[in-house]
């Protein structure tokens, strides 16, 4: 059993199954996390000196990139437009086998997606992107396109991939990078909310 804020608990099921509901009780945690990037998370280099240091401090939890600020996602992902515009760049240890091994040892892991900024979208799909007035996608001071946050298949391509990691189980999605100054950022929120049930 998980849900977000709170400890991973694990109960066995007798046979026969009891009737009626099981109560289970989850524990509140406070996350106290140390970030891997896309790169940082197929790294031995960067990875074993970060669980070293949560073996040894307060620190229980990971925020790892499972879309990264430039749009890449470090394991084989099964949504389609992800493939479509090159986002799969698969690395040595991938996400969907390292979110298990973290929780194995006890780790709180949170799935970082950047949303909106995100250069593989708007290179690979034009239509999605944001535009200049003379109709180029814009790009910002690292020269990386953002795609527009008013188009709904910009949203639910994010929030496809949110609901992947939860299913590789990742206790928590963070979204990063919901940074315009309009509802539509807070439509997308909600809407995300809403299918995380």
């Amino acid at each position: 059993m998980k849900a977000p804020g709170y400890s991973r608990v694990e109960q066995a099921l007798t046979e026969p199954l009891p009737e009626g509901l099981i109560e289970v009780r989850l524990a509140p945690m406070t996350p106290k996390a140390l970030y891997l990037s896309f790169y940082g998370v197929g790294s031995k280099a960067l990875r074993d000196p970060a669980l070293k240091l949560i073996e040894e401090t307060e620190l229980n939890a990971l925020v790892i990139d499972v879309k990264g600020d430039r749009g890449m996602i470090p394991y084989r992902s099964s949504v389609p437009l992800a493939a479509e515009v090159g986002g799969q760049r698969i690395i040595t240890c991938a996400t969907s086998t390292a979110s298990h091994v973290f929780q194995e040892k006890g780790i709180y892991t949170i799935a970082r997606i950047v949303v909106f900024k995100d250069d593989l979208l708007a290179t690979a799909r034009p239509d999605l992107a944001v535009k200049t007035p003379s109709g180029e996608p814009w790009r910002d001071r690292e020269h990386l396109a953002w795609v527009d946050p008013f188009r709904k298949e910009v949203w639910n391509y994010n929030i496809q991939i949110a609901e992947e990691a939860a299913k590789l189980g990742f206790d928590e999605i963070q979204f990063d990078y919901v940074r315009f100054p309009d509802s539509r950022s807070r439509g997308f929120l909600s809407r995300a909310r809403r299918r995380a049930g």
